[in-house]
């Protein structure tokens, strides 16, 4: 759960010494919740929604998409940074994926695309 004081906690770093992978493996476990974003070298930003350790929605640049679609865009990226914020848990969301189903499930995708 994030810190008992009021600012929310942040968890940042260089995606070229942690993968986008490693920090949402490490999010999931922790059942954290908040906001990780995501930005490439070249400027695209994605940002995941987080709930208790799962993917709650997300979106890369201003467009909303489905979450193994933002995946398999975030996992591309090698260079650049990332920044999580924690939140207090807010409402109950419907809609919860797992990262770690979704990370196998992007990355199944991926593998496939190379193969056409």
């Amino acid at each position: 759960s994030p810190p008992s004081s009021a600012s929310p906690s942040v968890f940042q770093g260089d995606l070229g010494q942690m993968s986008v992978s490693t920090v949402l493996t490490l999010l999931e476990l922790g059942r954290r919740t908040g906001r990780l974003k995501v930005r490439d070298a070249h400027g695209n930003t994605a940002v995941l929604e987080l709930v208790e350790g799962a993917l709650s929605g997300g979106g890369v640049g201003v467009c909303l998409r489905a979450p193994t679609e933002v995946l398999r865009e975030v996992l591309r990226w090698r260079d650049g940074r990332f920044q999580f914020r924690s939140s207090s848990p807010g409402a109950t969301i419907e809609r919860r994926h797992s990262l770690s189903e979704l990370l196998l499930e992007a990355m199944r995708l991926e593998d496939e695309a190379k193969l056409e």
